[in-house]
């Protein structure tokens, strides 16, 4: 039996948003350590505003300064990035060969893979408030590069309460 997908439905919604998802942690799991180690780190590097404070220092200088310590937080960067590229990899399989043909079990695993690392943030932003630096900065933008995963969770959320099934056309 053929399946038909329809890009003009929740669920091709839900698929779009996942995809640019995916994309947004490819994208920026190449493009953070290529700057990372062409430039040294930078403010707002790991959480923004706030990672000076933590620091103790400003950011102006510090490969010159301290290159141990600039190396340390352009590989932590950069290890966190790769993390980043597998799941933006794993996002964009699970979304085109799962959740484009319909499959309930992608959404589930695109919906949870995606909430639960965000609750990380929040543990990072409290560590940040504990130790009186800036925080929101830091969430506000991990929240907006969020906004497709929540746009793909809420469209895939109508698709699955309308039955998936209703969403790819059997012909």
């Amino acid at each position: 039996m053929e399946t038909t997908f329809r890009w003009w439905s929740w669920l091709g919604a839900s698929v779009i948003f996942f995809l640019i998802f995916g994309v947004i942690n490819v994208g920026l799991a190449i493009a953070v350590p290529a700057t990372l180690h062409l430039n040294g780190s930078f403010p707002g590097v790991v959480f923004g505003a706030g990672d000076a404070q933590l620091l103790g220092r400003s950011f102006a200088g510090l490969r010159h300064d301290n290159p141990k310590l600039d190396m340390l937080l352009v590989d932590s960067m950069t290890s966190m990035c790769a993390m980043m590229m597998g799941w933006g990899i794993m996002i964009l399989a699970t979304t085109w060969f799962g959740l484009r043909r319909g499959g309930p079990w992608a959404f589930w695993a695109l919906l949870l893979s995606g909430l639960v690392s965000l609750v990380y943030y929040f543990v990072i932003s409290a560590d940040y408030a504990r130790q009186g630096a800036a925080w929101a900065d830091g969430l506000m933008t991990i929240l907006l590069f969020s906004i497709p995963l929540f746009l793909g969770i809420i469209a895939g959320g109508i698709a699955f309460r309308r039955g998936l099934h209703a969403e790819v056309s059997r012909g």
